[in-house]
């Protein structure tokens, strides 16, 4: 098992983890994904050479020269000197999309698909009509004609209605961030968490404030759980937020928060871990004038708005180990998209090794806020935690480059043999939802929280859109992944065995109440 999946992502990982782009140069500029984690920028200078970046998320992870750029009115091609990969593709849609393939130094190919970046000559924010009308039209057919399950939740019929409902704008000097909300009707209503959009990366670049209060989001509504204004006491309720009703300001921030079919706990998850920074893209000020109930009193108080960091956490992804007591361990996943491979594995083998030499008896697996990444590292930790051999994915054509996910791969020697326990929640996305349709399937575990934001089958595969006029990024599926369960593993919402609603005293008073939940489990007898 360990030498195929590291043979496997070896493949991947090698030029993986060193590839791709860079800003707006002389002569074209193009963006993308690749692997579908991976952000891809690509720019030519005209003079046969050019520059590539690749970005985990916010962190440059390459930035590589290119040399033989070499492009016609149907093909182009390139080389990466510093990782001896070639790259050989078409240009497609009139030379607005390159199709193609990177050589690796093993002779393996592994797709890329780049959509040329058109920099707008001015940048006000204000659309008109015609060109609000027009992004949407380019919005509406991207869906209809590349989405892979575009109408799982919709009809056809009931989408074209509401295009015909959004496309009518009669008002002129349309700000961004306005149409940004009536276009996310389109998406939202496609209910698939990876089909969404966001606002264009320079405007985002220009917020510079983040709302001052921590909040806590519940049955609609918004609370404080720390201020810097001694007259806003914990627990008072936010009512309204510079002169506008706050349940209306949380509505918009939903739709822009995309999620997987009827699930109802992703959006309150993002809310409560994004609002500082979500209200910001809505009404970046210098200060908020909050309206605010304390004891049944309405009060009035002008906060000055938080300065914007731009200092990103240090997170290298790997998975977090603490013994808890003799029969209980704890496992931490912050995430999937795994900068070092080879770190990632060997702690793993380490964790594992130790609790079956200590023979912990309980392990919860915190699988929380986990959005996802890729799939070859959640197959790894499958491995240490089922005794059974087991198939990832059910076979999809579209990605050839998956192959060993789509045949048995066996449990790890040092598999653990104990009760297994899993916290899961609304920030549970992509891989993470595979990942705990697989533990259903293939483990005796139960889990604890609430329903997770995603479960055996969403679509990815993704390319990034840019809206010609708005600049807005529209992230764009173009496959279906299912993991290869059945039975209870694929029942929707996800069968979660003990139920945890975190409330406002528990946030107030600083309760985790999934470890009261684990000891209700945990009281109710061994799992196995």
């Amino acid at each position: 098992m360990n030498r195929i999946i590291k043979l496997f992502a070896l493949l991947i990982s090698s030029a993986l983890f060193s590839l791709l782009t860079h800003h707006s140069m002389a002569q074209s500029s193009w963006e993308g994904k690749f692997m579908d984690q991976f952000h891809v920028k690509v720019s030519f200078d005209g003079l046969g050479t050019g520059i590539i970046k690749m970005y985990d998320g916010d962190h440059e992870i390459q930035n590589d020269g290119l040399i033989k750029v070499v492009i016609n009115e149907s093909e182009i091609t390139f080389n990466i000197p510093a990782k001896q990969t070639d790259f050989k593709g078409k240009l497609l849609e009139s030379g607005q999309l390159i199709s193609g393939n990177f050589v690796f130094p093993d002779g393996t190919l592994h797709p890329l698909q780049l959509h040329e970046v058109i920099p707008k000559v001015e940048n006000n924010y204000l659309l008109s009509s015609t060109e609000a009308v027009t992004d949407l039209l380019q919005l509406y057919t991207a869906i209809k004609e590349t989405h892979p399950d575009p109408f799982r939740y919709i009809t056809p019929k009931e989408f074209d209605k509401l295009y015909s409902i959004t496309t009518h704008l009669e008002e002129e000097n349309i700000p961004v961030e306005d149409f940004y909300l009536k276009a996310a009707q389109l998406t939202g209503a496609i209910k698939c968490s990876h089909t969404g959009l966001r606002l264009p990366a320079d405007m985002v670049a220009e917020i510079t404030h983040e709302f001052p209060l921590n909040v806590f989001y519940t049955d609609d509504q918004l609370y404080v759980l720390e201020s810097p204004a001694p007259d806003i006491k914990p627990g008072s309720q936010i009512t309204r937020i510079n002169g506008r009703n706050t349940m209306d300001i949380l509505a918009d921030l939903k739709l822009m928060i995309p999620v997987n079919g009827n699930n109802t706990t992703t959006k309150g998850n993002v809310l409560n871990r994004k609002f500082r920074s979500m209200l910001p893209l809505l009404d970046d000020a210098e200060e908020y004038t909050l309206e605010f109930r304390n004891d049944g009193a309405l009060s009035t108080v002008i906060v000055p708005a938080k300065t914007r960091s731009w200092v990103e956490p240090d997170e290298t992804g790997q998975p977090t180990y603490e013994p808890k007591s003799e029969d209980l361990a704890y496992i931490k996943i912050p995430t999937f998209g795994i900068r070092n491979m080879d770190e990632y594995m060997a702690s793993l083998d380490k964790i594992f090794t130790d609790l079956n030499n200590l023979k912990v008896k309980n392990l919860v697996v915190d699988l929380r806020d986990n959005s996802g990444g890729h799939p070859i590292f959640a197959a790894q930790l499958l491995s240490y935690l089922t005794d059974q051999t087991f198939t990832y994915f059910k076979r999809n054509p579209d990605i050839p480059d998956f192959e060993p996910l789509y045949n048995p791969m066996q449990p790890n020697a040092r598999a653990y043999q104990g009760n297994l326990y899993v916290f899961i929640n609304g920030g549970c996305l992509s891989t993470s939802g595979h990942l705990i349709s697989l533990l259903k399937q293939y483990t005796s575990a139960k889990f604890i929280g609430e329903e997770p934001g995603s479960t055996y089958r969403c679509n990815d595969f993704s390319m990034k859109v840019d809206l010609a006029n708005s600049n807005l990024e529209f992230n764009l599926p173009r496959t279906v992944f299912e993991t290869k369960v059945d039975g209870e593993a694929t029942k929707v919402p996800f069968p979660v065995d003990y139920k945890v609603e975190e409330t406002l005293n528990d946030k107030l008073a600083g309760r985790d109440v999934y470890w009261k939940a684990l000891a209700t489990a945990m009281e109710a007898g061994e799992v196995y």
